[in-house]
């Protein structure tokens, strides 16, 4: 995708995601990022691109091509069947399970509803008693904040729970959102889910945000301008540099007597994100390691990398190299987990406004090679 595009990519382990993820998903299919998935099995003997009960094929490319949330307007009710009418008719139980209803009308519903109050897991077990009746639960009024997948397929292997083509959820969604959907059903390997079931099945989301560069006016392909917040949505800066035994080789903050050696570059986070209340700034770090695919023939390979900022103080010239006795004193405010042998390693940090220095780094010192460092950072409109 980094070859194809010019974008930085992103892989999010959903076992451990972040709490604003939907927020984040949201925001960059709304800036045309291009956005993927996959599932990993819970069990290494499953073959790759089996495909689940459920309809979904393990260890399979899927692009997520739409992401929403939608308004509902069906009020809860209770679907009686014949058994049930006796019930409804004894004065003891008529006003208890009134008093159930409501509450469940309040509650979240598994397929993707959002409301103010917490989803109760006790009244399974309190209806169990109740098993000559359905109650079949409409959802109330809310959100549900939905995902549209395509498989590559094309074909009818698609998700079959909540929200596939022609499930009952869809009841729930007003004419117009499913005209402003362009919802249709058909076996083309596209359908939809809600996030919950997204979470609950997907195993890693790899999203490649686009540069601002990637577009042009010209460059759409509906005859449309291109929406400005993509193209203003974000700002980048690239530095090309290297790693030189003795001299820019420094290795990682370990190596605290030659930290200091590496390359160093500074940049100023002064936007806050919008429609956060937090005063904070989104900054997207891309390390990328030059020319080691050619050189493979000569035995040359991927050398751990990574990288570490660390806040100026105020009254600090930005233009200032940072020595020794500053990395000693001087705790980081953001580094990457792990230096990886990897061809490329990316993290998203949210930060305060300020300068901040840069300091890419091979693990151990000595080690060479040459690097292109590409830093995003949101601005305003």
């Amino acid at each position: 995708m980094v070859d194809l595009t010019g974008g930085v990519v992103e892989l999010i382990d959903l076992r451990s995601p972040p709490s604003n993820l939907f927020a984040r998903l949201l925001k960059a299919s709304r800036r045309g990022a291009l956005i993927g998935c996959a599932i990993e099995p819970d069990h290494p003997g499953i073959r790759p691109e089996s495909i689940l009960s459920n309809g979904l094929i393990v260890r399979h490319a899927y692009s997520i091509t739409r992401i929403t949330v939608i308004s509902l307007a069906t009020a809860p009710r209770l679907k009686e069947e014949k058994s049930i009418t006796p019930l409804m008719h004894r004065p003891r139980l008529h006003g208890a399970l009134r008093s159930m209803i409501k509450h469940l009308g309040s509650v979240a519903s598994a397929s993707g509803i959002t409301t103010r109050h917490k989803e109760s897991s006790h009244l399974p077990h309190i209806l169990a008693p109740l098993t000559n009746w359905n109650l079949s639960l409409a959802f109330p009024e809310g959100q549900a904040h939905l995902l549209r997948l395509h498989n590559p397929w094309g074909n009818e292997t698609e998700w079959t729970g909540s929200w596939s083509d022609k499930s009952p959820e869809w009841t729930a969604v007003p004419a117009s959102e499913r005209e402003k959907l362009g919802l249709t059903f058909n076996d083309d390997g596209e359908f939809w889910m809600s996030f919950q079931d997204f979470m609950k099945n997907f195993s890693v989301v790899e999203i490649c945000d686009v540069t601002p560069d990637f577009f042009s006016e010209d460059d759409n392909t509906n005859g449309n301008e291109v929406p400005e917040d993509i193209l203003r949505g974000w700002k980048s800066v690239m530095y090309e540099g290297a790693w030189v035994a003795n001299h820019t080789a420094g290795g990682c903050r370990n190596f605290i007597n030659t930290f200091a050696r590496n390359p160093q570059y500074t940049v100023e986070l002064k936007d806050p994100d919008e429609e956060d209340d937090d005063d904070l700034c989104t900054i997207i770090v891309s390390l990328m390691q030059k020319n080691v695919r050619q050189m493979k023939r000569y035995g040359k390979d991927y050398v751990p990398i990574g990288f570490t900022l660390y806040k100026l103080p105020p009254g600090r010239q930005p233009s200032t190299k940072l020595d020794t006795d500053f990395f000693r004193y001087n705790a980081s405010c953001a580094k990457v987990p792990f230096f990886l042998n990897t061809r490329e390693v990316t993290a998203r940090f949210r930060l305060s406004a300020g300068f901040y220095t840069i300091v890419p780094s091979t693990f151990e010192p000595e080690m060479t090679g040459e690097f292109l460092l590409r830093v995003f950072t949101e601005v305003r409109h």
